[in-house]
């Protein structure tokens, strides 16, 4: 039989990013980069957790979850 794959370690900021990333609009109520703006996260450090998503392979170019970085994120309730 098939093995599942193995778990993937994320960061907390890799978390964080892929938690606001699944829970929050990119903007809302005249904020733009809510998101990053909620998460409490300088926006250098947004930034450069998002591009290495991208290269793991949880975010795609455009900043939407994978399937694989919604798998990741999907029984985080909080960060």
């Amino acid at each position: 039989a098939p093995l599942l794959p193995a778990p993937i370690e994320i960061s907390l900021e890799e978390k964080k990013v892929l938690f606001y990333t699944r829970s929050c609009k990119s903007s809302y109520a005249g904020i733009s980069n809510y998101r990053q703006h909620s998460s409490g996260m300088l926006k250098e450090v947004w930034e450069n957790t998002k591009n290495s998503l991208v290269i793991r392979g949880l975010l795609q170019k455009n900043g939407a979850l994978t399937t694989q970085g919604r798998n990741v994120i999907e029984n985080v309730r909080s960060v």
